[in-house]
């Protein structure tokens, strides 16, 4: 990407109290290329100075009185030094920097740090190194064209409003760098929209939870990091660790009874209630019941044990999945993989498909957010009017709650159809 091919004088006004700062800001490379050479250049050029210091110094037969050193003092070699610890946190390295500028009509910025070269070209880094540096070399620029002095980044001050600030970020990029970056700028209050649990928890890591506010949207209640509505499933997503793994060997090798793996808690629940309603306790007594934390974890199982691994568990193992799963009955050794079958009911996924819609009626008299209805409802498909029915779905937030009440007030015939479940545990049994 080249810098610039020609010189060319800034367009900016220059008039006494009039702000060059624009409020909204697109598309910032091309300025800041420009604006970054020229800082190079007046640092390098105009801001170097010659000082003669004594030295006492003995170069083969004649004694050197006295050594040109050669300083660079300014505003631009002070911005130029800031901006070096910004690139050193962004980059992980710490030492000397130094800039390096491409040869006429293939300008380029590069640096390097002790030496090392880091980047030929500044502006040609990764996605989301290249999203930092034009964020925080925006708010540097754009307090250096209000006439500002900086000898530091803690001079900076102002707002800066940054929508999805962690887009395109890796994640230790939001966890670690993003709020360190955000570190150097003490005076500059910073308002950003996030989904990044991550980044939220290392910000309560750099500035504790006394730091900075956290509010959510639309209600505009101020909450803690863990109420973060996302956390919860960053954690589940997270659970997909050699620490998972670690615990399915661990249960190959410990294990004294048959294993039942579901994809949650509350198909743990649910299948314990039925088992003593139904009279099926001594079924379920056999197993082991674990949570799998969702369907990708037993995808996960099954994967690794499909082959002759599956020879190595000692017990039989079940992956039993919810009836939304488009997965067909298969074995290998003694793992079983088993799906449960989708009855004709208005909640037509996860285990609550099991129970008629009665069952599910009760439950939203007596609290209706635990379900989130679609009303019937006409559409219109490449020129066809077709009806769409009314559509039943567990509300995710209310999934808990809902389990909590049905094994609480349910009746014996709530759970007639589980007995399909129980069906399959005593065909693998048998087997």
């Amino acid at each position: 990407m080249n810098l610039r091919n020609k010189a060319n004088y800034a367009s900016l006004k220059n008039y006494t109290n009039y702000s060059n700062r624009p409020v909204i800001i697109y598309a910032p490379m091309r300025d800041l290329q420009n604006w970054l050479l020229d800082l190079i250049y007046d640092s390098n050029v105009l801001e170097k100075n010659t000082v003669i210091v004594p030295a006492n110094q003995i170069i083969g037969n004649q004694a050197v009185p006295f050594k040109q050193l050669t300083i660079q003092n300014g505003p631009a070699a002070s911005i130029l030094t800031s901006i070096s610890v910004f690139l050193k946190k962004l980059f992980e390295k710490d030492g000397n920097l130094k800039w390096s500028v491409g040869r006429r009509n293939i300008r380029s910025v590069g640096i390097f740090i002790d030496n090392e070269k880091i980047t030929q070209n500044l502006f040609q880094l990764s996605t989301g190194q290249a999203i930092l540096l034009d964020l925080f070399l925006s708010i540097v620029r754009d307090f250096d064209l209000g006439n500002s002095n900086i000898n530091e980044l803690s001079d900076i001050s102002g707002i800066v409003i940054v929508d999805e600030i962690d887009l395109h970020l890796h994640t230790d990029f939001q966890h670690d760098l993003l709020p360190n970056l955000i570190r150097l700028f003490p005076k500059v209050q910073f308002i950003l929209t996030t989904h990044s649990p991550l980044f939220l928890i290392g910000m309560e890591k750099t500035f504790t939870s006394e730091g900075f506010q956290l509010v959510e949207l639309p209600y505009g209640r101020e909450i803690e990091v863990e109420r973060f509505s996302e956390f919860e499933a960053a954690y589940r997503h997270m659970c997909d660790s050699a620490r998972f793994q670690a615990d399915v060997q661990a249960r190959i090798e410990d294990s004294k009874k048959p294993v039942i793996y579901l994809e949650g808690t509350t198909d743990i629940d649910y299948i314990k209630k039925s088992a003593n309603i139904l009279g099926k306790e001594y079924i379920i007594d056999q197993f082991d019941l674990v949570d799998a934390v969702g369907c990708s974890h037993l995808n996960k199982i099954w994967d690794t044990y499909k082959t002759h691994l599956g020879e190595t568990i000692k017990q039989k193992w079940i992956l039993l999945y919810d009836c939304d799963v488009n997965k067909s009955s298969s074995q290998s050794g003694n793992l079983f993989r088993r799906t449960i079958p989708q009855q004709e009911h208005k909640i037509s996924s996860g285990i609550e498909n099991l129970f008629p819609d009665n069952t599910i009626q009760r439950a939203i008299e007596y609290k209706t957010a635990f379900v989130d209805i679609s009303g019937e409802h006409t559409i219109t498909d490449r020129g066809v009017k077709k009806i769409v029915p009314e559509e039943w779905k567990i509300n995710k937030d209310e999934k808990r709650n809902l389990c909590d009440w049905i094994c609480e007030n349910s009746e014996k015939n709530d759970f007639d159809k589980f007995l399909i479940v129980f069906d399959i545990l005593e065909n693998i049994l048998s087997l």
